[in-house]
């Protein structure tokens, strides 16, 4: 017994040195957190959120090792904390899942503060706790409350100025008026037909402020989306994807649907992506997993999706595109949503992201407006192909499409030739055309070719042989080109900043603002009193047409193109389009009487979204000399799984002899007391065929306890026994 004591004083003394270096050497950093019971009731119960980390601050090294703490009212609380999936550029972890147990009464808020890299854990790790559909809803949540740190960590994907710090109007639209109908909405529930991010936005007023309250209506807005985007299992033919997206079968409404929004109900997959990083729930994590593999499992190569991205049937309208074959992409990259999942009718591959990624900015490239419009008379026979030649002498150009105006639908080919309209052509040879006979097509000109003031535009073909979206009206919506042209600024912001795209979004909107003026008798709002928020002067027709229409000009939609063109602003520089600059276009678009609540706006969630779901870092833009070059040099190649969240996850018990999801000191000064025949009682030793047993030698002993120790301060293991 004498001999077994030496061995336990000689260890001890090892360790004690060992873990009194690595404390005292270690540099610590200390974040501010605040934990809060939202769940009825009182007494001790389970604090389980995903706590978000900036660039550069957590490694899974770090959490395999134990080395982060929690400290709750002063004193170090026994915790379990997991990595979640989904990485910075430079491969640190984006948020890390913390659970531990604590009594507390329901709204009660107490102090606490995490420490990195500050030495291990006093206390052996409590037992992981899968998150399940009841905990998120509970929402007992340990956060960050510190405005500064929020924004550093970029949880919602964009990098965002904390409250207090934009400029005075950029803080009366995106802060005073953001939480005057944030407060607003909550108590009336107004939704609207469509989806636009709102939980990123709510979560984007979280980060800037600190406010929990906008953190805790996020949580239950999007659990109750969920039922939504749930896949039922009745469906016909299957979904396919019901045991991914719904594993532990959540009951859900509909039952016969397989969860893909319509093209309106789209917009809510970065939002999905931010919740699994803030709850560490699965099914956040597969929805986005299953929407990216349902728009891009048979985009293969590049000419597919050049031919299907934008191209592929008739259609076509911006964010028709961006919600069924590329709106989930970047989203699933941020949280490594990788996993194969086949939908209802396409068999899922693994993506390789890089490609997928690549191939859908060159699609969108390929659909730059390269037009003229011909009219013509005296029209017969019937509509030529598409790519048909038409001629004037030594002039030539290439059939687009046929239109009896330049608003209306294509009349397809094969059809009867109108008696008049226009010719959508390109690729013109040889001069311009003029009045008098064409070859190759039954009509005769009555003009010169004419140019199209949205040459260039890119996310939607030109030539679409577009359904009506509203009224009887066919053209394009003007305010959903923010779509395509949001995906193109975050994909240079987060993905690859790709020297095309500064252009690209230059265009857009170029186009978009050139349609803007000053409201005049006759406008809706033409000499409405918007109250405290201000009179609104300027407007835009709703349509996208050519010319420019005179339809009714509406301010509601200028807020949406400010972060457009800040980014313009900070990539291409200042120039003057429409008779401004666009540091004036700013200040104009995000004049709070743009979209005023008092006689201009009945406000839903859906506008809340619309304006704050994707522009709330528009601020941050203007803050910067320069955002040129600014997105990473090359693509993350994300981690590809072939499970999802928790599945993949086994009992680890050789080094991890307390199943708590990390090997440290504790499981090798469990794994000696073990070899000592000490009682295990008491403990969170976890009995098995292969506790303990690190060198595969069927036993457990000292020298695997010994060797535990020396992986738990990351030594190397290189020429030992170890056969983990």
């Amino acid at each position: 017994m004498s001999k077994q004591i030496l061995k336990l004083f000689l260890f001890s003394s090892i360790f004690s040195s060992c873990f009194f270096f690595a404390n005292v050497t270690q540099a610590a950093t200390t974040i501010e957190a605040q934990v809060v019971r939202n769940q009825a009731g009182s007494g001790s119960t389970l604090i389980s959120s995903g706590f978000p980390l900036p660039p550069g601050l957590v490694t899974e090294a770090m959490i395999n090792n134990g080395t982060i703490r929690v400290i709750v009212s002063g004193a170090e609380v026994a915790t379990n904390i997991s990595a979640l999936r989904g990485r910075h550029q430079d491969g640190t972890l984006r948020s890390m899942l913390i659970q531990f147990n604590y009594a507390m009464a329901q709204n009660e808020e107490i102090n606490a503060q995490i420490i990195i890299d500050g030495g291990t854990r006093q206390f052996s790790d409590p037992t992981y706790q899968r998150p399940t559909f009841d905990i998120v809803n509970h929402n007992n949540i340990i956060l960050p409350t510190d405005p500064n740190y929020l924004a550093s960590t970029q949880i919602t994907f964009q990098s965002l100025l904390p409250i207090g710090t934009a400029t005075v109007a950029e803080e009366k639209q995106y802060t005073t008026l953001a939480d005057n109908r944030f407060d607003a909405l909550a108590i009336s529930g107004l939704t609207g037909t469509a989806r636009y991010e709102e939980v990123r936005a709510m979560l984007s007023l979280w980060v800037r402020s600190g406010n929990i309250k906008y953190f805790n209506h996020a949580v239950s807005y999007a659990i109750d989306w969920l039922d939504y985007s749930t896949p039922g299992s009745a469906a016909s033919p299957d979904c396919k994807a019901d045991e991914y997206v719904n594993p532990d079968g959540r009951a859900v409404t509909s039952n016969t649907t397989c969860g893909l929004a319509a093209e309106w109900q789209f917009a809510r997959v970065l939002s999905y992506a931010d919740m699994y990083l803030l709850t560490g729930y699965r099914d956040f994590w597969s929805i986005v997993a299953y929407n990216a593999q349902v728009q891009q499992a048979a985009i293969t190569n590049q000419t597919i999706a050049t031919t299907q991205i934008i191209k592929l049937g008739g259609y076509d309208l911006p964010r028709y595109n961006y919600a069924s074959r590329y709106g989930a992409l970047i989203a699933a990259m941020m949280i490594d949503a990788t996993i194969p999942i086949s939908g209802q009718y396409i068999t899922a591959r693994q993506l390789d992201w890089s490609d997928q990624l690549e191939w859908t900015l060159n699609a969108i490239d390929s659909t730059k407006w390269d037009l003229q419009w011909l009219p013509f008379d005296n029209g017969s026979g019937t509509v030529p192909a598409t790519g048909a030649a038409v001629t004037q002498g030594g002039v030539t150009a290439t059939v687009l499409g046929v239109y009896s105006l330049t608003g209306d639908p294509q009349t397809f080919s094969g059809s009867a030739m109108p008696a008049t309209g226009y010719i959508q052509v390109n690729n013109i040879m040889g001069g311009s055309f003029s009045a008098g006979a064409l070859s190759g097509i039954s009509v005769t000109a009555t003009g010169a070719n004419i140019s199209d003031y949205r040459q260039g535009m890119t996310g939607t073909r030109s030539n679409s042989p577009r359904l009506p979206n509203y009224s009887s009206d066919t053209v394009i919506p003007s305010f959903q080109m923010v779509f395509v042209t949001n995906f193109l600024i975050d994909y240079y912001l987060l993905i690859r900043a790709d020297n095309r795209i500064p252009a690209m979004v230059k265009t857009n909107l170029d186009i978009l603002l050139s349609q803007i003026r000053p409201m005049a008798p006759g406008d809706t709002y033409y000499g409405v009193n918007g109250g405290t928020w201000g009179n609104p002067i300027y407007g835009k027709p709703y349509s996208l047409k050519n010319p420019i229409s005179n339809e009714d000009a509406n301010p509601y939609e200028l807020p949406e193109y400010a972060r457009m063109v800040a980014f313009v602003l900070k990539t291409s520089g200042e120039a003057t389009v429409n008779g401004a600059t666009y540091s004036t276009w700013y200040e104009r678009l995000i004049d709070t009487a743009n979209n005023s609540p008092v006689g201009v706006l009945i406000w839903q969630w859906k506008l809340f979204g619309q304006f704050y779901g994707f522009g709330s870092d528009a601020p941050w833009m203007m803050a910067q000399n320069s955002l040129l070059n600014y997105g990473p040099s090359e693509i993350r190649i994300p981690t590809q799984w072939d499970s999802i969240p928790d599945n993949e996850i086994t009992l680890n018990l050789r080094s991890d002899v307390d199943n708590s999801s990390a090997t440290n000191t504790t499981d090798a000064l469990l794994t000696l007391r073990n070899s000592l025949g000490l009682s295990m009682d008491g403990t969170a030793w976890q009995a098995s065929a292969t506790t303990g047993d690190v060198n595969c030698d069927e036993v457990s002993n000292s020298t695997d306890a010994l060797l535990i120790l020396r992986y738990s301060l990351g030594l190397s293991m290189g020429e030992t026994s170890w056969c983990e």
